[in-house]
């Protein structure tokens, strides 16, 4: 059963990050909205990779769970600009 979960969790993880993506991406201000979600993505993706070298969880779990953390966190967020 770890098996099928530590195969499967990271596809998983895409689709909600795929979701996260197209919901936020509908009728609001296309560029400021992308360009956002890219740096959250980036900032996850760095955070993730740092935990999964150190050995906590799997590694690519860790990466998607850093992306999509990211992602979402970036939505959170506005620009003051």
């Amino acid at each position: 059963m770890k098996e099928f979960v530590t195969a499967a969790l990271p596809f998983v993880l895409m689709g909600l990050a795929l979701a996260v993506w197209a919901a936020n991406s509908v009728g609001k201000k296309e560029k400021k909205q992308n360009n956002r979600l890219g740096q959250g993505m980036i900032i996850g993706l760095m955070f993730g990779i740092a935990v999964g070298t150190t050995g906590v969880m799997d590694y690519a779990v860790c990466i998607s769970l850093g992306m999509l953390w990211g992602i979402a966190l970036s939505t959170l967020f506005e620009d003051k600009k």
